[in-house]
């Protein structure tokens, strides 16, 4: 209960901080303005993230990535881990219209990550745990190809999930992203879980049990991009996905990732600091 009440007073300062800072905050004189520009400009030259070690398939949309060394690519998805939580600290791929529906056969062969030995979560761990092993990137995502599909049941991509959650609330968030990608012919999306070293972990293993997860999602156009986020408890919910919805800068004050690294001043406060519900549910 008191870790819920303190990421609800998080959400609410995140959602108010603009408030707060306005009638907090003296208004700088002109010369004050163009200073503040200046500096900001160049912080942001100074922490330009290098993806070059990346396939350009993937590189224009991934978070920055912290470790070279725990980044797995994929057929279809890429991701960091995280081993002290056993997790995948993000998992991020393009979703494409012309990609849905295929309906590659279904594996339901969840395997360890060899790459990363003893590190890797095992699927032992799961079992007569009650917990799902709830996707990251859905299965029903990388169904366009036998790759892919295979990929997608590396436990890498695996996370404890309620069943409540994962056949539920979670379950609906993915077909919902899915109509994104159908009505915006090429979306980014970035998910997984939001970590802590405090929380609990399955059985006598090193995975941990998150208790929300986020969904983050871009529509990228040059004059105009448009993102939005989503946060989920990790239990049963009901309700309308519109009601879960926070921007990409919530997500990443509460995760401490960079989603999009590569998009420059102006695009970046356009997709991450706010999102039209109107633009991605229509009215």
């Amino acid at each position: 209960m008191k870790r819920a009440a303190l990421l609800l007073l998080l959400f609410t300062c995140i959602t108010n901080c603009k408030t707060i800072e306005t009638t907090q905050r003296k208004s700088p004189d002109p010369q004050e303005i163009s200073q503040s520009r200046s500096n900001s400009l160049a912080k942001f030259e100074e922490s330009q993230v290098d993806l070059s070690f990346v396939s350009e398939e993937f590189r224009d949309f991934i978070p920055e990535v912290i470790s070279r060394d725990l980044f797995l690519d994929y057929n279809g998805f890429v991701l960091e881990f995280d081993t002290m939580t056993q997790h995948a600290k993000w998992v991020s791929y393009l979703l494409c219209k012309d990609n849905l529906g295929h309906g590659e056969e279904r594996s339901s062969n969840f395997r360890m990550e060899k790459r990363l030995g003893h590190h890797s979560p095992r699927d032992a761990s799961y079992k007569n745990s009650g917990y799902d092993r709830g996707h990251l990137a859905p299965a029903a995502d990388m169904s366009y190809s036998t790759e892919s599909m295979y990929d997608s049941f590396y436990l890498t991509n695996a996370s404890p999930q309620v069943p409540g959650f994962n056949r539920g609330v979670w379950k609906r968030l993915e077909e919902q992203i899915r109509k994104f990608a159908a009505e915006k012919d090429t979306i980014f999306i970035a998910t997984g879980p939001i970590l802590d070293k405090t929380l609990p972990t399955m059985g006598n293993s090193q995975i941990c049990i998150p208790e929300y997860y986020y969904k983050v999602i871009l529509k990228k156009d040059q004059l105009s991009p448009q993102g939005i986020a989503f946060i989920l408890k990790n239990e049963a919910a009901s309700g309308t996905l519109s009601s879960f919805a926070v921007s990409i800068d919530s997500v990443e004050v509460l995760t401490g990732i960079n989603f999009f690294p590569l998009l420059d001043a102006k695009q970046e406060a356009q997709a991450e600091s706010k999102f039209d519900l109107k633009y991605w549910f229509g009215s």
